[in-house]
């Protein structure tokens, strides 16, 4: 599980097609998400150790939320906990 990181998962999410694909990693460091394309923003968490809960930073959340809104994009909350890749809709959670 070591070798999975934010790279990784993007090529995943391209790979699966995964709400369109052709993601791009945010050429902004201090972006708050991880990856997008034309119709979605992605931040991406990947957890070394198994949580009962996947929660997102509020901060985070209010940013992107606010973000997806006035752009027009999902924004989706996408954690890796081995095995497993959990992809959430916050946007439809908001509403």
């Amino acid at each position: 599980m070591s070798d999975y990181n934010e790279n990784n998962i993007i090529n995943i999410l391209n790979k699966i097609n995964f709400k369109g694909g052709n993601y791009i990693k945010s050429e902004n460091p201090y972006e708050h998400y991880d990856a997008e394309n034309f119709e979605t923003i992605v931040e991406i968490k990947v957890r070394y150790t198994d949580y009962d809960k996947h929660i997102i930073e509020r901060y985070k959340y209010e940013r992107n939320i606010e973000h997806s809104l006035t752009s027009n994009r999902g924004f989706y909350y996408v954690v890796v906990s081995h095995p497993y890749l959990y992809a959430w809709d916050i946007n439809y959670l908001n509403n």
